[in-house]
Parts: C-alpha cells; structure tokens; sequence
C-alpha cells in the first residue's frame, strides 16, 4: 500500500515532525507559548503534511522545473538558517554556566522580569529570582531592583509580584525596590537606570544584572544602550523543558535587535 511506502527521506520528514509537535505542543499545555514555541509547530506541521503528500510532491517536482528549482532553494535556505541556529547555540552554551566569579561589589542587583502568569512567578523567572537572592547573600549592602510592568490581562504587576516572592524567602523589604512600568529589556535596564538616578546613585555605580543565561548576551548590548557603563551579567540556567526553544526565540530577538539597531 501507498501509504507505507515510505523512502528515508519521507521518513526522516515523519519523525522530525512528530518531534516538533510533540515538544511544541506539550509546552502549550503547559501554557508556554511564544515564538520559540510556535515555530516548531509550524514547522512540524508543515513537514508532516509534506511527508503525507510526499509521492504527490514528488510527482510535481518531476514535471514542473521551476517547481524544482524552488524546492532546491527552499532546502538550500533552510540548510544555511539551521547552520547560522546552531552557530547561535554553540554561542549561548559556552557562555551558559551558572558558575559565578565574585568581583567588585555593586551597589544594586537588579533582576530583570519574565511572565507571572497567575500572579505567580514562572520557572523561569523563579530561578532569576533564587540566583538574585544567592548574590543578595553575597553582598548585603547592595540594593535588590526588580524590574517588569504588567502583562496583558494580569492584574499585578511583574515587579509586585517579584518583589513579593523576594520577601517570602526572607529578602528586607527595605533592599528590595520595585520598577514596574517596563515592557521590554530595554526600558527595564533605562527605567531601572533612572530610578537608581533618581534614589542618589551615580551614573557609573557598579552594577549586576540577573537574567536568564540565554539572555545575558543581547542584555548586556542593550545595557551599554541604556547607558549602563558599569554592569556584569549573571545568568540563571533556564529549565531544560523549554530551554532550546528560548534558546530558538533568543536568535530571532537578536537578529531583530540587531536589524533595527536596538543594541
């Protein structure tokens, strides 16, 4: 029968699908969903359906040259996309170590913001949060800013909600300040910037930023944007169920901050 007829490459098409799919759609019911996630679902359904119609498509190819021709440039494209992917990934994996160095002591400790679906830390932002109290311990004169304004439909803001889960694990509420208007990292590191201003701190006070480990590459370009001189990144290990798939929306943010010159 047609249908189990399957040549290798038919074959590899069915099971990288099936793959895509699967992780994507076990992060959307876990109420993940971003680009990272849906790309993936795209894809597999798209390879699934040309692994259905594979004879069909075939059959077009040896009659329409141009068709071919186009078919040729596709896998061409996708081939140098997943190369310059991995180039990316090997990028982040070398500099996702969660050892950290201590150095010159900052005067704040500012964690940037993540999704609060519910009100409620993700894991994500949870091990941000845990690694900023770890340095909080390290350097008890240094301040603790939490930065994120509200998301869509979330009635508290993401700083409120950071700082909160900062004081149940024991943080002073007196170290902890709260920058809550941002959407994006750019204005949590400018916003963040201006309230450490406007509390007496200079322009050059040294600083540590405390993201997620795929983050801290396109964090640290976009600090020395918001004018942030003086300012180490610290990554925190993002979970390994959705690790690659941040990883996946890391390289389109950065292609994008680098094409409209956000850093």
């Amino acid at each position: 029968m047609e249908i189990f007829s399957f040549s290798l490459k038919r074959l590899l098409l069915l099971v990288l699908s099936l793959g895509l799919l699967a992780d994507s759609i076990s992060l959307l019911f876990m109420q993940v969903s971003n680009f990272g996630v849906q790309l993936p679902l795209g894809l597999g359904i798209v390879f699934l359906c040309l692994a259905w119609k594979w004879p069909k498509v075939q059959k077009r190819l040896a009659e329409k040259r141009f068709l071919l021709w186009l078919w040729r440039l596709f896998w061409a494209l996708f081939a140098g996309w997943m190369i310059s992917l991995l180039g990316f990934f090997v990028v982040l994996h070398n500099q996702s170590s969660d050892d950290y160095t201590p150095g010159v002591e900052p005067q704040a400790l500012v964690v940037l913001g993540s999704s609060t679906p519910n009100a409620k830390v993700s894991p994500t932002l949870a091990l941000r949060l845990d690694k900023a109290f770890a340095l909080a311990q390290l350097y008890p004169r240094a301040m603790v800013v939490v930065s994120g304004g509200r998301d869509r439909g979330q009635i508290l803001t993401e700083a409120q909600v950071m700082g909160e889960y900062l004081r149940q694990r024991g943080l002073q509420p007196s170290r902890i300040l709260q920058e809550d208007v941002s959407s994006s990292t750019y204005e949590n590191l400018l916003f963040t910037r201006n309230l450490l201003l406007q509390k007496g701190w200079g322009k050059d006070s040294a600083l540590i930023v405390v993201t997620s480990d795929f983050h801290t590459l396109r964090a640290h370009c976009i600090a020395n944007r918001a004018g942030l001189s003086q300012v180490r990144m610290v990554g925190a290990q993002t979970p390994l169920y959705l690790r690659y798939n941040a990883w996946l929306r890391e390289y389109f943010a950065f292609v994008s901050g680098w094409i409209f010159k956000e850093f």
